[in-house]
């Protein structure tokens, strides 16, 4: 077949196809298919250089990916399968299955990938199929964490003890070929499984001629795989002898030549081979070959060990120790406090709203800020203290308990130099931090408990408002179920396409004419049970701590859209819907044009529609604010700044911004018996008038609050008292009755 032919056929199988090289982290595009475009990139951005495969993976998953890539190189994998969530350009992440076929040159380096993604598999796979798919991978890291301590004789046995163990198998042997005889290297035998052990065996004898049938197998296709009731005649009488009614061999080799094989064996378990199990195998086969070629030199074997110590325990982008090594260390820790009798403290750092840095300005900067933050952990933090960086924006350090510090100076510390600006890149970028402090060692508990506990607080500290820190309380573990259970419904309406997320709408009031001009859309959720709604304040902080609320955000308002379409074309063609804006949804650089292809979808007027931000959100982040509210105002969009006068924005900062609307906060009519908030409210609709903006006062819950706002000149009112948060359904029947 010519090459013009294998490309067409490329560009019509159901997967965007790649040919990658790498070196270090920089993938190079050699080859992409057409098909790419279905994520919304073009064909030539790869080619360039100017988009690159990585640029594709969700940032959550970046680490665990290139660290699962790593492994299979050193481990000589040419084969396996990559689970990921891909980042389409219009931001909509999506899962996919990656295949991926390694092509090395003689010498064994890593020349090129061949890669298939196919979007959509993750969710659609057999069940089983997954779930095996992840023990194999536990399977693999458990191998390749655990050989860095061993020496390479016991390592052959460590390969042969956790795949026989996922296998379930009767035994698992490795033998080498003595051209006179087989010598069994290696053995992992269930003594319970009623098969005679392999020691009572003579194994004098050449499977050249004493098993033909094996022989030529692995010398054909380097494999033969036995399945229960298939016994070729050539090894029935081995088999027979032995006990053995199932076994898979695979070839093993020793730098290209053939060294001798692996089997594994069942006596019990009718088992038939299956391709994932087999293609798994064939890889635990090539990690054999590989600690055995390592064995015949020193050189190799002590490379080899760094390696792999590296690769184990080593952060790639910031060179600090990893999560696996932290644990770790902490139990070493623990056991050192315990003999001491002293007390020592753990430390959980999460940069809030780290993932603004990499979305706006890019992978690029965010990897620099992080290598910054690390350089500066190291000065403040140094030895006996140790620092590790525990995944993506998340850092651990561990306090020595056998020195003594104040916590409460050094948390103080790491907050004021949080408040002052990093820099990365030679630009300057703003990232506080929200702590969680545990002590150790603890009652009868473990490492992974005491990181639990830190990890906690650090989550209060970012429900709190984030840029705080929190010191671990045993009162804290009801809210900990509160937020796994949380956190399990977030991410099952996640993946059963936002199953469980509600909206629900409160009706905005013309003051006028007292009817319904529009209403706002509100987020709520349903507990794990079903029977309870959560409001935003339960779930908002772990949504956005989670990386959920942008798409969450895109879900509420393509739904809110499609009912407004409905209303506007049932007769009121003027009714206007409401949406609010987190923070994280301003800070993405495509908000306006994702936002733009939602109007397009549901083709609702832009005029009907507006967009509400809060006046906390204007403070903090006043030049992004600026610019969304602009770009929003071009295409039609009115804006309007929700909760003004709950803070501390001044009447300066809103006449300079480009909104259409002031919502008040619902503070200042709490409080009418007092001369001074009747004024202040008063004010604030003359002020708000005399810019040419509308104002809506919000909060309304009692007949004296109505009858005062009746009797002032604002626009639009919002309350209980008038009307309370409704779903879709009675919203609709309100709209046909109200008018």
């Amino acid at each position: 077949m010519s090459k013009v032919d294998v490309k067409e056929m490329l560009e019509h199988i159901p997967a965007v196809v790649f040919r990658l090289s790498h070196e270090k982290d920089n993938w190079k595009t050699l080859y992409v298919t057409n098909n790419v475009s279905i994520y919304g990139y073009d064909r030539e951005d790869f080619l360039t250089g100017k988009v690159k495969w990585f640029d594709l993976v969700h940032p959550d998953d970046k680490v665990v990916l290139s660290k699962t890539i790593s492994d299979y190189e050193t481990a000589n994998v040419n084969e396996f399968k990559l689970y990921y969530r891909l980042i389409k350009k219009n931001g909509e992440c999506i899962s996919v299955v990656e295949y991926n076929t390694v092509n090395r040159d003689e010498k064994g380096n890593v020349v090129t990938y061949d890669t298939a993604i196919t979007s959509g598999l993750y969710d659609t796979l057999d069940e089983k199929l997954l779930n095996n798919h992840y023990r194999q991978q536990v399977v693999l890291n458990d191998i390749l964490l655990t050989l860095h301590n061993s020496d390479l004789d016991h390592a052959l046995q460590i390969i042969l003890d956790r795949t026989g163990e996922y296998l379930d198998t009767s035994r698992a042997l490795l033998f080498k070929d003595d051209e006179e005889h087989i010598t069994c290297k290696v053995v992992y035998e269930w003594t319970n499984s009623g098969i005679s052990s392999v020691m009572d065996l003579d194994y004098n004898v050449t499977y050249e001629t004493g098993m033909p049938e094996i022989y030529v197998a692995l010398q054909t296709t380097g494999s033969l795989l036995v399945d229960f009731g298939n016994i070729p005649e050539n090894c029935k009488e081995e088999f027979e002898a032995e006990g053995l009614i199932a076994s898979a061999i695979f070839a093993v080799y020793l730098n290209g030549e053939h060294y001798g094989f692996v089997c594994f064996d069942d006596c019990v378990i009718e088992r038939t081979w299956d391709e994932d199990t087999v293609r798994f195998l064939n890889n635990i086969s090539n990690l054999i070959s590989t600690v055995i070629a390592r064995q015949h030199t020193d050189e190799e074997l002590n490379e080899s060990r760094k390696a792999v110590e590296r690769m184990a325990f080593t952060d790639y982008l910031t060179k600090l120790s990893n999560r696996y090594y932290c644990d770790e260390r902490l139990s070493l820790a623990m056991e050192g406090a315990i003999r001491e009798n002293k007390t020592g403290y753990l430390l959980f750092l999460d940069m809030d709203d780290f993932k603004v840095i990499n979305d706006c300005y890019g992978h690029e900067y965010g990897d620099a800020m992080l290598q910054t933050f690390a350089s500066w952990l190291q000065e403040i933090f140094e030895s006996p203290h140790e620092v590790f960086r525990y995944g993506g924006d998340e850092f651990v350090i561990i306090l020595d308990y056998d020195v003594e510090v104040d916590i409460e100076e050094i948390l103080k510390k790491i907050h004021k130099r949080a408040t002052e600006p990093w820099t990365a890149m030679n630009k300057e970028f703003y990232c506080t931090l929200s702590v969680g402090v545990a002590t150790y060692p603890g009652e009868n508990v473990s490492s992974k408990t005491i990181l639990k506990r830190a990890d906690v607080a650090m989550y209060e500290a970012k429900r709190r408002g984030k840029n705080q820190y929190k010191i671990y309380e045993e009162a804290m573990s009801d809210s900990t179920k509160m937020r796994s259970d949380t956190e399990e419904v977030l991410r099952r309406a996640m993946k059963n396409g936002f199953s469980g997320i509600e909206i629900h709408y409160q009706p905005i009031v013309n003051h006028k004419n007292q009817k319904i001009e529009g209403v706002e859309a509100l987020l709520r959720i349903r507990d794990r049970d079903q029977e309870k709604v959560l409001l935003p304040k339960e779930f908002l902080a772990l949504a956005e701590y989670l990386g959920l609320i942008v798409p969450i955000g895109d879900h509420v308002t393509r739904t809110a859209l499609n009912l407004l379409k409905r209303i506007n074309e049932s007769g009121y063609p003027e009714f206007k819907m409401c949406l609010n804006f987190s923070e994280k949804q301003i800070q993405q650089r495509d908000v306006l044009t994702r936002f733009e292809e939602i109007l397009k979808e549901t083709k609702v007027n832009p005029a009907n529609v507006i967009v509400s931000i809060s006046e906390s959100i204007a403070l903090r982040i006043p030049h992004r604010m600026h610019l969304v509210c602009k770009g929003l105002r071009e295409i039609g969009i009115k804006v309007t700044m929700d909760g003004f006068g709950g803070g501390n924005a001044s009447f300066l900062q809103l006449k300079e911004l480009p909104i259409d609307q002031i919502t008040t906060s619902r503070n200042l009519i709490q409080d009418l018996s007092n001369p001074i908030s009747r004024e202040f409210l008063e004010l604030i609709i003359k002020l708000c008038h005399s810019m040419d903006k509308e104002i809506c006062v919000n909060g309304i819950e009692t007949k004296e609050q109505y009858e005062f706002c009746m009797e002032g000149s604002e626009d639009k009112l919002q309350g209980f008292y008038l009307y309370k948060v409704i779903n879709e359904k009675e919203l609709l029947d309100i709209v046909n009755m109200r008018g």
